[in-house]
């Protein structure tokens, strides 16, 4: 018996758990895993998910929140672990656990459950998806890319775009490109012209990967991603590496002792839409830097591949001579579905003539997380809205949408627009005290979605943005090899 000064003081406490779904997942005994099903343990409790029924065509789970009630001790210093273990229900009652996750700390997943915003809510729905629905898409015209290429021959489904460093403009706008847009963003006025000058948009440059900016919480605000291994095994030829994703998350507090007295209002709701998703991406890679040198001149010769699912781009033929630091400026434009195609491979190559090609890295980048983020990691938001001249709109959607749409998800009251001004979250955005002082743009668009533009800047939403990324070898994954500039762009059709 544990003396009752040293016995932790329990407590009646609710875990929600957001099973999501599940990922990447490995072969078990020479089988492929097709109708995986999850169970979560904690503290002597366990629940049960229902099955996937075709992981390959959607690998989400039909009831994505599950509860259970468990007694935990007030300290989360002392909290039991939680326990995720996948099973593959197969033919003949056979269930085998193909995978499993054990989570020690719990601390990050304790919340108020009375601490969710309630000024300016209007009454829930059941479900916001994140995409736009068929009456509020709007038609844009992409034939002018936002840095102007030109198609690479035979690329059908994918494509390829170089990126210039100026073309032909108006002739007011004769030394204006995106490289003045991007050096200009980077400090190099010498490199910019007059960039600057003219009331230009900027973008925010990262030094780091997007996901490991901490104002976005890492990209995991909606769900976490939790590697699933083989677990304890008797057999030694198993492979103690990732054998698969969970994709999920959850929300720990504590209930009431008296059982008559009303349980807090449960977290996990208005979740997006749980099926398959067709989206089209564009990956700018813009440039590279420290790269590891790979032939006897002390230089490497490298190229640019892009994949996600089975689908790849390979640059070879355009590869740079003879640099450690190429500029690549390239546009790489493909389509994929999320979840199936989640993960978005960049890997750069060393081009050799007489031998195989070598990597020199690589990095990836989860589509999903991105996709599904409250902070709306797609396109990012520029400063100004523009409907022509070198900073033209491209997002799917107008701001104004946007914003009625980011609205709808957090439950808020819809903005409601006056001549010059926009009133949204109880605060006033006034035209011309947003644009007093600057430059006068021509390329401005209504005064509306400039507007509702400046609303969604104060949102704390992703910017118009370039990631540097470091790039990792497969043969030494934990030692960074190089660091490309990578401006990635997401929209979905």
């Amino acid at each position: 018996m544990v003396p009752q000064g040293i016995k932790p003081v329990l407590q009646r406490t609710a875990i929600e758990i957001l099973a999501w779904g599940l990922r990447n997942l490995k072969s078990y005994q020479l089988a492929s895993v097709t109708s995986p099903s999850l169970i979560v343990e904690c503290g002597g409790q366990l629940v049960q998910s229902c099955v996937i029924k075709n992981v390959k065509k959607n690998p989400n789970f039909d009831v994505s929140v599950l509860f259970m009630e468990v007694r935990l001790p007030q300290e989360s210093l002392y909290s039991p672990p939680i326990i995720i273990k996948i099973i593959d229900n197969r033919p003949f009652g056979r269930r085998p656990v193909v995978g499993q996750c054990t989570i020690r700390s719990l601390e990050d997943f304790y919340c108020n459950p009375y601490e969710e915003e309630t000024s300016g809510a209007q009454e829930p729905s059941d479900d916001v998806s994140l995409t736009p629905r068929d009456d509020v898409l709007i038609d844009i015209d992409d034939k002018e890319p936002l840095i102007p290429a030109q198609l690479a021959e035979g690329m059908t489904s994918s494509a390829l775009i170089n990126m210039p460093a100026a073309w032909a403009q108006p002739h007011e706008e004769e030394f204006i490109d995106w490289w003045s847009k991007f050096y200009a963003s980077t400090g190099e006025r010498e490199k910019c012209g007059c960039y600057l000058e003219k009331g230009f948009d900027t973008l925010k440059v990262y030094e780091t990967e997007l996901e490991n900016v901490e104002d976005f919480e890492h990209l995991s605000d909606f769900c976490h991603t939790f590697k699933l291994y083989r677990g304890r095994s008797q057999d030694l030829s198993d492979d103690p590496s990732v054998v698969g994703e969970f994709k999920g998350s959850f929300k720990i507090y504590p209930l009431p002792d008296d059982p008559r007295v009303p349980v807090p209002p449960r977290q996990f709701h208005q979740l997006p839409a749980r099926g398959p998703q067709e989206c089209l991406l564009r990956v700018y890679i813009i440039r590279a830097f420290g790269l590891q040198p790979k032939d006897a001149n002390g230089k490497c010769d490298p190229y640019v591949k892009i994949s996600v699912g089975k689908k790849s781009i390979n640059d070879q033929e355009n590869y740079i001579a003879c640099t450690l630091e190429p500029v690549f400026g390239k546009l790489f434009e493909l389509s994929c579905t999320l979840p199936l195609e989640k993960d978005l491979k960049i890997t750069l190559y060393d081009y050799d003539l007489l031998s195989k090609d070598e990597k020199i890295g690589e990095t990836v980048i989860d589509l999903e997380n991105r996709f599904l983020s409250k902070y709306g990691a797609r396109c990012g938001l520029p400063q100004t809205y523009c409907v022509s001249g070198p900073n033209q709109w491209r997002d799917q959607l107008r701001p104004s949408q946007l914003l009625h749409l980011f609205s709808l998800q957090h439950n808020y009251k819809a903005p409601v627009y006056k001549s010059d001004r926009l009133i949204f979250r109880d605060q006033e955005y006034i035209l011309s005290e947003l644009e007093d002082g600057k430059a006068l743009n021509p390329h401005l668009g209504p005064v509306e979605e400039r507007l509702a533009l400046a609303a969604l800047r104060k949102q704390g939403l992703v910017p118009e943005h370039v990631e540097t990324r470091a790039l990792y070898s497969p043969l030494q994954p934990d030692i960074e090899q190089e660091s490309p500039d990578v401006k990635r762009n997401l929209r979905a059709i």
